[in-house]
């Protein structure tokens, strides 16, 4: 199983953004690093994946842990309290919060504070969105048209509204793409695969999720929405402004822009979101 990360996405958006500046500009004799913070808090659970990096020379190729900063002061406050908090030293999560029986709080202000060593201090604040519930989730199991060609769209799926944001994210994320047969009853041995399509590359599939911009309460299950079979995670996210604008970015323009940041001192959003997350299984058209 693999669990779904934004952050590599996100992240090369500032990345294409340098890039394109840099090809405006006379050729560099020395590249200048630019700091920048990736962290969405998700009201209900606990503090992590806070990103703090340093971008690499655009004709370099990418390394995400290398691009980590780890000795850095992370301190996020909020609810009247102080987290500091730390980082592994190897591995690619971002900075987190050692206990995690402390959960993000909804329609609560938080302000994030970052000191490098070099002094440099980069700051961001977000009030979390409200919690929301389902109305209609999705049907479990789903089965998969077996003429894929006209691929209906299924029943809908609905969730509450919520005045002040009336906005939404929705992702779609297979929890394992090796197994199938033995969430099956009764299980057997058969393999999951994926879903090919013509204009689908194998680019495609290194991001496990599928993620669109929802504006309203409720949307049909797309069959072109799924990358794989088998078991699947459905979220919905009520975002802040902070989360939305850098999420509108990082679909639609594919290129940074110092507009839809939210760091204070540096590149990057701090953000927020509420999430309703549900499970289910799509069957396969044919075995």
């Amino acid at each position: 199983m693999r669990k779904f990360k934004m952050k590599i996405s996100m992240l090369s958006v500032i990345l294409l953004g340098i890039a394109a500046a840099s090809c405006q500009d006379p050729v560099p004799t020395v590249y200048i690093p630019q700091n920048f913070v990736d962290a969405v808090l998700i009201v209900g659970d606990p503090i992590r994946d806070i990103v703090v990096s340093k971008s690499q020379p655009p004709l370099d190729s990418f390394d995400f842990a290398k691009s980590l900063v780890r000795n850095a002061e992370v301190i996020l406050r909020g609810d009247g309290r102080e987290f500091f908090l730390i980082i592994d030293q190897t591995g690619e999560a971002g900075y987190y919060y050692d206990d995690e029986t402390y959960l993000i709080k909804s329609k609560t202000t938080y302000g994030l504070e970052v000191t490098l060593p070099d002094g440099t201090i980069m700051t961001g604040e977000t009030e979390t969105p409200a919690e929301f519930t389902w109305v209609s989730p999705v049907k479990k199991p789903l089965q998969y048209p077996l003429d894929s060609l006209k691929l209906p769209a299924t029943d809908s799926i609905v969730w509450q509204k919520i005045e002040a944001n009336p906005y939404f994210f929705l992702s779609i994320t297979p929890l394992d793409t090796l197994e199938y047969g033995k969430y099956l009853e009764p299980p057997t041995e058969e393999k999951n695969r994926r879903i090919e399509r013509p204009f689908w590359s194998n680019d495609f599939y290194r991001e496990l999720s599928q993620w669109h911009f929802i504006p309203n309460t409720r949307t049909s299950v797309v069959w072109n929405s799924f990358k794989w079979y088998g078991k699947q995670q459905i979220a919905v996210y009520s975002p802040d402004y902070n989360f939305f604008k850098w999420f509108l970015q990082y679909m639609a323009l594919q290129e940074y822009s110092e507009l839809t940041g939210s760091i204070d001192g540096g590149y990057g959003v701090f953000g927020s979101a509420s999430v309703i997350r549900d499970t289910t299984f799509l069957i396969k058209n044919l075995p």
